[in-house]
């Protein structure tokens, strides 16, 4: 983590600038920003992109420990997958970059996209092992003409011609199988993070993925693989290829717990040199319900606002200010789809999704809801809101059953409907 100097940003603030009685002109907020920038508060909580090589991740210490012994055992590899906003694109940059600094050998990154294919993913290290996958695949069909001798019985002296054709393919791009993509990788001695699998959408690329990892882990290659996407088992990502299981070790990441997200703070403070008042890194950590996403958002609003103050400690009043600003910064389907959930004359639906959010489990019943919700009516509501796997703001598992569609939806609702 970033180690900023504790009073360089401070003297890029005006001795007497000091909350809203400003003696200064800066109507542009100039000059708080300029020290926001120099404290580097924005590279320590980081809600708007994974935490990059190099840089410490509080709070996952066991899970990264686990991939780098996984990426140096042979013929083992590595899968990380779990559901949105866990950090699992965090913990797959640290603990990559943690296996090259231990063993110093070469590693590639391909974060992947809707268009991506077999070829497209391994690309760069086939191109390290000598083969070329952007030319294009190509036919040449040659014919050729010979004259032979006349059978006993043909007429005498008839000579006749006999054409022959052969037909080469050529594919130094075209489609590389997964077996000859192994032999060629099986030259290379280091790893590969292959992240955001899961938005892949052939599914023979995936399988193709499976069968490579077989066929390096049965030859024992020094080349491994780490994949990481979202996902609820780890057969969602391999496209069900049950042979790959023995070759490749799982790692659900689930979400974080509290003492975790307290961590997170922690340590953020710390490189800063700003103090957290124990009950707001408390309810920080509760807010998030889990998600380290929100724990960096609200800890980043908070540091702000006591940059903003020239404060070296964060009480529980910056709180409010950091859940209002965290709301606007949210991602925007999450406000959409909560806004259009709640958007009825009755205060049933809100009251629904403020009672599962009130919940620590990631599946709750409806006895459960009906609790929390201090025994009102949610028959209805909890219909309206639900489904079997529709684009709803809660899905339906069993009866009486229910998660939130997107379990970040808890976290979201906690900062703005504050209980």
């Amino acid at each position: 983590m970033v180690d900023p100097s504790a009073q360089g940003w401070r003297s890029r603030l005006r001795p007497n600038y000091r909350g809203d009685r400003r003696l200064v002109a800066d109507p542009f907020d100039l000059i708080v920003e300029a020290a926001i920038v120099q404290s580097r508060v924005r590279e320590v909580f980081t809600p708007h992109q994974p935490i990059q090589p190099g840089y410490m991740l509080a709070g996952r210490g066991a899970e990264i420990n686990r991939i780098v012994q996984v990426l140096n055992t042979p013929g083992q590899h590595a899968l990380l997958y779990g559901d949105r906003g866990v950090g699992k694109s965090s913990l797959a940059n640290v603990a990559t970059y943690a296996a090259h600094q231990a063993t110093m050998l070469p590693y590639y990154v391909k974060r992947c996209d809707h268009t991506d294919t077999f070829e497209s993913i391994f690309r760069e290290p086939l191109a390290a092992a000598g083969v070329d996958v952007q030319r294009v695949e190509y036919t040449a069909q040659e014919t050729k003409t010979a004259k032979t001798e006349a059978k006993l019985f043909d007429a005498v002296g008839v000579e006749r011609e006999q054409q022959r054709s052969s037909t080469s393919t050529y594919r130094p791009e075209g489609l590389i199988g997964a077996a000859d993509a192994a032999q060629h990788l099986a030259q290379l001695t280091g790893f590969m993070l292959i992240d955001e699998l899961d938005v892949v959408e052939d599914q023979a690329t995936r399988r193709k993925i499976a069968e490579l990892i077989k066929l390096l882990s049965d030859t024992s290659a020094p080349f491994k693989l780490l994949l990481v996407g979202i996902a609820e088992t780890a057969a969602d990502l391999t496209d069900g290829h049950k042979s790959v299981q023995r070759s490749l070790r799982e790692t659900k990441l689930h979400r974080m717990s509290v003492d975790e997200l307290r961590s997170i703070v922690r340590a953020g403070a710390d490189a800063l040199r700003l103090r957290f008042e124990d009950d707001v890194t408390a309810e920080i950590a509760r807010l998030s319900a889990g998600y380290p996403h929100f724990t960096h958002l609200l800890a980043l609003k908070c540091a702000e606002h006591a940059i903003r103050l020239r404060e070296d400690v964060i009480t529980s009043a910056a709180l409010p200010l950091a859940m209002t600003t965290a709301v606007e910064d949210a991602e925007g389907t999450l406000r959409h789809q909560y806004a259009e959930s709640i958007r009825s004359a009755s205060t049933s639906y809100r009251e629904v999704l403020v009672a599962a959010a009130s919940l620590d489990t990631d599946e709750f019943t409806v006895a459960q809801l009906r609790t929390a919700a201090q025994g009102r009516n949610i028959t209805n509501a909890l219909s309206r809101l639900s489904s079997d796997g529709g684009p709803t703001v809660l899905r339906r598992l069993s009866r009486g059953v229910y998660r939130f569609t997107d379990p970040r939806m808890r976290s979201y609702i906690r900062i703005i409907e504050p209980f």
